[in-house]
C-alpha cells in the first residue's frame, strides 16, 4: 500500500514539474534574442508607407510615448510609435493570433469548428492566442497592449524595456466586454490597444516554440520521475 502511494505521489509531482516547466520555459526569449535586426527610422517608414514595420526595433527618431495625450494623438493603423513601460499587468483575456487559422482542422484537412476569437483563461498555456497586457506610461496612465511574451516577462521582472515599433489597433466588441473589469480597475480605455508583435516572425517560430516547450516539459517530467523513483527505492529498501 505504501509503495503504491509513493508511486502515485511521484507521478503527480513529476506531472506538476513537467507542466510548470512547459509554462515557464521561456523558449521565445532565447529565439527572440537571436533575432538581430537593424533599427527602423522614421525616414524609412516615410519612404515605404506600404511596408509593415510592426515589431521591428525602433530607431532613435521614433516617437516614444510619454503621456496619455501623446497616445490619444496617435493615428490608428497609420503611425508607428514605441514606449518604455514603467510597469505591466497581464490580464486573463486573449485574442486569437493573426497568423492562426480561424477553424480547427480534421485529420483529412477539412475545416471543422470555428475557434473563439477572444477567450479568457487564468493560465497562459495556448500560444495560438495573444494575451492582453496593461502597461503604465511614464506619466502614470495606462493603456492596453499586446507584445512578445518574453518582453512582457522582462518588464514584469523590473527591467527597462523599449518595446518594438507598434501601432494603435482597434478592439472587437467581445474583447472590450471581457476587458471591461480591467478597464474600470485601471481607468484605461478599451477603444484601442498598442500592438507591437512582428506577425511574420511569430508565425515562423510559433510551432518551434510550442514543440520546444513540450520537449522541455517532457524532459523535466522524466528527470524528476527517475530521480524520485531512485530516492523512493532507497527508502523502501531500508525498510
Amino acid at each position: 500500500m505504501v509503495k503504491k502511494m509513493i508511486h502515485v505521489i511521484i507521478a503527480l509531482v513529476s506531472i506538476f514539474c513537467g507542466v510548470f516547466a512547459y509554462l515557464k520555459g521561456d523558449v521565445e526569449a532565447y529565439l527572440w534574442s537571436k533575432n538581430k535586426q537593424a533599427a527602423i527610422t522614421q525616414s524609412q517608414i516615410d519612404k515605404n508607407k506600404t511596408t509593415d514595420y510592426t515589431g521591428k526595433p525602433a530607431g532613435k527618431d521614433i516617437v516614444s510615448l510619454k503621456t496619455i495625450t501623446m497616445w490619444d494623438k496617435v493615428l490608428n493603423n497609420i503611425d508607428y510609435v514605441t514606449v518604455t513601460p514603467k510597469s505591466i499587468q497581464k490580464t486573463n483575456v486573449y485574442t486569437l493570433a493573426p497568423w492562426e487559422d480561424y477553424y480547427t482542422k480534421r485529420r483529412n484537412g477539412t475545416s471543422w469548428r470555428q475557434k473563439a476569437t477572444v477567450k479568457t483563461s487564468p493560465i497562459d498555456y495556448n500560444f495560438g492566442y495573444l494575451p492582453y497586457y496593461i502597461i503604465e506610461l511614464p506619466d502614470g496612465h495606462h493603456i492596453f497592449a499586446q507584445m512578445n511574451r518574453s518582453l512582457a516577462s522582462e518588464i514584469a521582472n523590473g527591467q527597462q524595456v523599449q518595446l518594438p515599433l507598434g501601432q494603435k489597433k482597434g478592439m472587437s466588441q467581445t474583447a472590450k466586454t471581457k476587458l471591461s473589469k480591467y478597464a474600470k480597475d485601471y481607468n484605461v480605455s478599451t477603444k484601442y490597444v498598442f500592438y507591437s508583435l512582428d506577425n511574420t516572425w511569430q508565425k515562423e517560430h510559433a510551432q518551434m516554440i510550442f514543440y520546444l516547450k513540450i520537449a522541455i516539459g517532457v524532459i523535466v517530467f522524466f528527470i524528476i520521475g527517475v530521480v524520485l523513483e531512485l530516492i523512493a527505492q532507497r527508502f523502501l529498501n531500508k525498510r
